[in-house]
């Protein structure tokens, strides 16, 4: 049986969580239909994690609603010139939810996810 996330509520309580002290930018109201909440929380974990070994810096995150999907970027200022590829598992898992993601890396600058 699917249940509601509410998508602003999940990543700051992640980012409490976490003592992440990140820039947030979530809009209200991006609540999902999802049948398993704890794998999303991991995708979330492990996309978080991910971006936080790229710096040393402030991570960001932002929220978006974008009519009939929504938009989450993780956006990290980086000197890191090469990143690590993400695990394939991690897209399988995005499949199931009817998820993808894109990364954006500039070398020695930033990387968004």
């Amino acid at each position: 049986m699917a249940q509601t996330v509410d998508l602003r509520q999940l990543v700051m309580a992640i980012d409490k969580q976490k003592e992440l002290n990140a820039g947030l930018a979530l809009e209200y109201d991006c609540v999902i239909e999802i049948e398993d909440p704890k794998e999303l929380i991991k995708v979330l974990n492990y996309l978080i994690n991910y971006c936080i070994h790229l710096t040393d810096q402030k991570l960001n995150i932002a929220l978006n609603d974008q009519m009939d999907e929504f938009l989450l970027v993780l956006n990290v200022n980086t000197t890191a010139t090469e990143i690590p590829p993400i695990s394939d598992q991690l897209v399988s898992v995005l499949k199931t939810m009817d998820a993808n993601f894109k990364i954006k890396h500039e070398p020695g600058n930033y990387c968004l996810l």
